[in-house]
């Protein structure tokens, strides 16, 4: 994965001939290296219980 120093543009697929653009949930942490976790409500995001796509890694916890 390449971070990137402009802003990206992620747009949802949403049939043949609709895009919408992609927006960051309530609560999501955008980390130093780029990504971005979406930790538990209550919790410190610490715990190792990042969001991620079934099949991928996770990155290690800041």
């Amino acid at each position: 994965m390449t971070t990137h120093d402009a802003p990206v543009t992620v747009l949802h697929i949403m049939g043949s001939h609709r895009v919408e653009p992609a927006h960051l949930t309530a609560g999501a942490v955008i980390r130093p290296d780029g990504t971005i976790v979406h930790p538990d409500a209550g919790d410190a995001g610490d715990a190792g219980d990042d969001a991620t796509a079934p099949g991928a890694t996770a990155p290690p916890n800041a």
